[in-house]
């Protein structure tokens, strides 16, 4: 099967011309004869991801999720990390066990592990996360996140707050 674009991204180059797909692996790329247009590019990875197409990760169920994977493989991007903002604690680990829930049920886009963005930021700079969840960073308070049915692999924390060092360590 052609994918009908009229180049690909190959090794960082501009490869021109179509690309064939045979059984879901790339047979070939630069073959001539077609007036395709787009751009191939290989799988997109977004580490930052609060809500996709209508859905909102904080909130989502599983199926939500897997839904929201489908709509970003289709935009290109085919791994992602659910991206938490600060809420309350049990509104946040809920989260968490969802992602984990979503990742079991796979989809065209991977989880590749969650995101927490809070809750250990500066209440001086807040941005749009609600300050009466905001906490200092603390590894007692981190642990619960650590153990909810999906691996955390990335957390925002504000460098300059007190515990911040420990948990980093942690």
């Amino acid at each position: 099967m052609r994918l009908g674009v009229a180049a690909a991204v190959v090794d960082g180059a501009l490869v021109r011309g179509d690309v064939e797909v045979d059984d879901g692996v790339i047979a070939r790329v630069g073959i001539g004869g077609t007036a395709g247009t787009g751009l191939a590019v290989p799988g997109l990875v977004d580490l930052q991801v609060n809500g996709y197409a209508g859905i909102d990760v904080l909130d989502a169920e599983p199926g939500e999720l897997v839904e929201m994977g489908r709509s970003l493989a289709r935009d290109g991007v085919l791994g992602y990390q659910p991206t938490l903002v600060t809420a309350a604690t049990e509104r946040m680990l809920g989260a968490l066990t969802t992602i984990g829930q979503a990742a079991g049920l796979g989809g065209p886009a991977e989880i590749v592990g969650a995101h927490l963005e809070g809750p250990f930021l500066s209440p001086a700079r807040a941005g749009a996360h609600p300050v009466e969840w905001l906490r200092r960073p603390d590894v007692d308070a981190l642990a619960p996140f650590l153990v909810r049915g999906c691996a955390v692999t990335t957390m925002t924390i504000a460098p300059e707050l007190d515990g911040a060092a420990d948990v980093g360590a942690g």
